[in-house]
C-alpha cells in the first residue's frame, strides 16, 4: 500500500513593501493602539513594553531581542521575525496574519486565545509555550519543537506539521481531525481519543498512543 501524500498547503505569503526604513535601534513608543508600518529592524533589543490593540504591517524583524514584552490583542500582518529571541512574549489574543518565524526562539510564549492564518514557522523553539484556546488555520510548522508545550482545547484548520517535536505537548481537547503527525514525534503527548480521531499517525505512534483504546501490547510476541 503506498503511503498517502501530504496534503497540499497553500499559505499566503507576507506582502512586503519594496523598500524599508532600516533601523538599528527600536525607538518607537510602543503603546495602545500605534500603527508601526514599513520597517526594518536588525540588530536591535525591544525591552520592557506593553501594548495593547497596536497594528504591525509590513515590517521585517531580523536578529531582534524581546525582552518583557506584550503585545496584546494587536493586529500582526504581513509580517517576518527572522532569527529572533521571542521567549515569554505575550502575544495573547492577538491576530497574527500572513506572517513568517524563521530561526525562533520561543521558549515560554503566550499564544493563548490568539488566531494565526497563513502563518509558516521553520526551525524555531518554543517549549514550554501556551496556546490554549487558539485558532490555527493554514500554519505551516517545519522543524520545531514544542516540548512540554500547552495547546489544549486548540483548533488546527487546514495545518501541517513536518518534522517536528510536540514531546509531553498537553493537546487535550484540541481538534487534530485531518492532521497528518506521522513525521513528528508525540511521545507522551497529552490527548483523548476524541482528540486524536481521523489524525493520520506512524505505526510506531499507534502504538505508543495503544493505551488511550485500553489496549496492552504484547512486547514478547
Amino acid at each position: 500500500m503506498d503511503r498517502m501524500k501530504k496534503k497540499e498547503l497553500r499559505i499566503i505569503a507576507p506582502k512586503l513593501p519594496k523598500s524599508f526604513i532600516e533601523n538599528e535601534l527600536f525607538t518607537h513608543r510602543l503603546e495602545d493602539e500605534v500603527e508601526i508600518m514599513g520597517e526594518k529592524f536588525n540588530n536591535c533589543d525591544i525591552e520592557d513594553i506593553t501594548a495593547h490593540r497596536a497594528r504591525i504591517s509590513g515590517v521585517v524583524f531580523n536578529n531582534v531581542t524581546f525582552r518583557e514584552v506584550g503585545l496584546i490583542g494587536c493586529d500582526i500582518e504581513d509580517v517576518v521575525f527572522e532569527n529572533c529571541d521571542l521567549s515569554n512574549i505575550n502575544l495573547s489574543d492577538s491576530t497574527v496574519f500572513r506572517t513568517e518565524f524563521i530561526n525562533c526562539k520561543m521558549v515560554g510564549a503566550n499564544l493563548s486565545g490568539i488566531n494565526f492564518q497563513d502563518v509558516v514557522m521553520k526551525n524555531c523553539m518554543g517549549r514550554y509555550s501556551n496556546g490554549r484556546y487558539s485558532t490555527f488555520k493554514h500554519l505551516l510548522m517545519e522543524a520545531c519543537s514544542f516540548e512540554l508545550a500547552d495547546f489544549q482545547n486548540a483548533q488546527f484548520k487546514e495545518s501541517r506539521f513536518d518534522e517536528s517535536s510536540f514531546r509531553e505537548c498537553q493537546m487535550s481537547g484540541a481538534k487534530l481531525w485531518g492532521m497528518d503527525l506521522s513525521s513528528c514525534d508525540i511521545e507522551g503527548i497529552g490527548v483523548r481519543v476524541e482528540d486524536v480521531r481521523g489524525a493520520m499517525i506512524s505505526p510506531v505512534q499507534a502504538v505508543s498512543l495503544a493505551h488511550l483504546f485500553g489496549l496492552v501490547i504484547n512486547e514478547e510476541m
